[in-house]
């Protein structure tokens, strides 16, 4: 097995040889078995590849990426092309909103060769080659980073333009002239690392998930007020330049928390800490800025990646 993915309630590993194997829950067809969708289940992975329906999408291509959102699933093959199926608010990306029980072309980058893509709650991350980022699905807390959406107020009545985008659009702002390494969307928020090694947050910032106040334990702002408990566009971290000089590698971003990796192998977390997902003890319900978690074979992180660059 090379990867894995796992989403809200079903789970995708990848092959040596390229084949995607599923298991989990089917309700909207995120498993690409071309199912109905009607709370099938598979309880043992199941080879897409010796599926019929499958076959006719994926003759003669070889997957190379995997990402298992909340109730969707989308994959990259070797081609650079990007294939999104399951549940639909518009983060398949096909300019709808309807749900696919089979992986279709996301035909609106056939001219982008897409190396990464990252699904999240209602929202899906994509980075190209070039080292663009673009953006789809539900915006409801500017998590798309596209500067004209809005944000929820506390009494929940919209405010903003854009709620939802069907297809791709490529996400500039400060990112307009960086190259992105790699993007992890959240449920509501998306943290976005670059080349250079520095990380953008976006979306709603409820428990501190942005890592963006100064101090970790208070809010940059009214608390109350909804804009401060969003960002419309990718916002430097400053606070992880403060800590570290080494550049930031990897990120990782959950239901209300996120994570990120330096090149020295030090780990930060920021985010809500209800249930000790943060790996920072329990003191803390949230943290508003990230703080480095002490991890005993930090060492042992810096030369994995050092073996991961030499690989490839």
């Amino acid at each position: 097995i090379l990867l894995v993915a796992a989403g809200g309630a079903h789970s995708l590993l990848l092959t040596a040889a390229g084949e995607v194997l599923a298991f989990g829950n089917n309700a909207y067809g995120q498993l690409r078995l071309g199912d109905q969708g009607d709370g099938t289940e598979r309880l043992q992975p199941t080879a897409l590849r010796t599926q019929p329906s499958a076959l006719a999408e994926f003759a003669g291509r070889r997957v190379v990426a995997l990402s298992a959102g909340g109730e969707c699933s989308a994959a990259v093959d070797e081609a650079g092309g990007l294939w999104s199926w399951g549940y639909n608010a518009g983060q398949l990306g096909h300019g709808d909103e309807i749900a696919k029980l089979r992986p279709m072309r996301v035909e609106a980058l056939a001219d982008r060769r897409v190396r990464s893509v990252d699904t999240g709650g209602r929202h899906t991350l994509i980075v190209t080659a070039a080292g663009e980022l673009y953006a789809c699905g539900m915006n409801t807390w500017g998590q798309l980073g596209l500067m004209t959406s809005g944000c929820h107020s506390r009494a929940g009545e919209w405010q903003g333009a854009m709620k939802s985008l069907l297809t791709p659009l490529r996400v500039q702002g400060r990112l307009a002239h960086e190259r992105v390494r790699q993007a992890s969307a959240g449920s509501v928020h998306s943290v976005v690392v670059t080349e250079a090694g520095e990380m953008f947050t976006m979306g709603y910032n409820g428990e501190g998930r942005l890592g963006l106040a100064s101090n970790a334990l208070k809010v940059d702002g009214s608390p109350n007020a909804p804009e401060h408990r969003c960002k419309r566009e990718p916002t430097l971290v400053e606070a992880l330049r403060w800590t570290t000089e080494a550049p930031v590698v990897e990120v990782a971003a959950g239901l209300d928390h996120a994570l990120a990796r330096t090149a020295d192998g030090r780990m930060f977390s920021w985010g809500s800490n209800a249930h000790g997902q943060t790996g920072l003890g329990g003191q803390w319900r949230s943290l508003e800025r990230p703080l480095e978690i002490e991890v005993p074979f930090r060492r042992a992180l810096g030369t994995f990646e050092a073996q991961l660059d030499a690989e490839a």
